[in-house]
């Protein structure tokens, strides 16, 4: 897949940036799209080639920094590593140490630490069944992940 250019890239950056600058006061539903380009320094027309509303953007945020997760997850799954995973899975979180302050906060998404814990529980699912296809039932792997993923 070919790579965005930068002028997109800064575009998505500071508008990101821009959108936790805000929700350090208020939740995204009271950020409007005027404040928020405002505050990026971007035109509105510029803000909605890329999204549709604050609430897509926080999204896309979100998406990003779970998907991050979860790749560093699945590259530890083999390996059974759980105290490298973990390290890797806290150094994920800790570099994006503003977002998640902002959205585990009182602005931020309740729902973000479970679709978190989500993503993963699906993961190890997607990668017991790769491995032990034959394992007795579904609901003994949801027990089994659900304290592994906890």
């Amino acid at each position: 897949m070919k790579n965005p250019d930068t002028r997109v890239q800064f575009t998505r950056n500071a508008l990101k940036q821009a959108l936790l600058t805000l929700m350090e006061e208020k939740n995204v539903d009271k950020i409007t799209v005027k404040e928020l380009c405002e505050t990026a320094g971007i035109n509105r027309g510029t803000f909605y080639l890329h999204y549709d509303s604050p609430s897509a953007l926080l999204a896309d945020i979100e998406n990003q920094f779970l998907e991050e997760n979860l790749a560093i997850f699945r590259s530890y799954w083999k390996t059974q590593r759980d105290r490298n995973l973990m390290t890797e899975l806290f150094l994920c979180i800790r570099k994006s140490g503003d977002f998640c302050r902002i959205l585990m906060g009182p602005t931020g998404d309740p729902q973000i630490l479970r679709r978190l814990q989500d993503i993963i529980r699906d993961g190890v699912l997607d990668e017991w069944q790769k491995e032990f296809p034959a394992y007795v039932l579904s609901s003994d792997k949801e027990v089994i992940v659900s304290c592994r993923a906890a």
